[in-house]
């Protein structure tokens, strides 16, 4: 188990660290980049050792590195969504998601809302009371 934590943080480290043929036996930093590539079917699947990318020819590493990490799909960008997604129906995420833009205000509105509470307070107004 501490070794697999150990893992998971050397090949997700921010690190130019080369480590030359070897990385054809052991998994580095600079090949799981290309894993977390925007273009999803980019490879390097295997987590510990590429040999099986390498065995099913979804072995990848350019000498750059990728131009833009993440997904491409819709994906809830709050703590709560991101563990919920996975687990509710599409259908029942889809009312929930619906719920949250009907309530939540936009930037926009929030910096107006803000900006007129600063402006009474200077004019020595008190703040509405919801």
């Amino acid at each position: 188990v501490a070794f697999r934590g150990i893992w998971a943080i050397y090949i997700h480290s921010n690190v130019r660290l080369p480590i030359g043929k070897l990385k054809l036996l052991i998994g580095s930093p600079e090949l799981h980049r290309w894993h977390h590539d925007k273009e999803r079917d980019r490879g390097n699947y295997a987590n510990i050792s590429p040999l099986m990318d390498i065995l099913f020819g979804t072995y990848v590493c350019p000498p750059d590195d990728p131009k833009a990490f993440g997904i491409q799909e819709k994906f809830p960008t709050n703590y709560f969504g991101q563990l919920l997604y996975p687990l509710l129906p599409d259908r029942i995420w889809q009312k929930v998601e619906q719920r949250h833009h009907e309530k939540a205000p936009s930037t926009k509105e929030v910096i107006q809302s803000l900006d007129a509470s600063s402006n009474r307070l200077a004019a020595g107004e008190s703040t509405p009371q919801n």
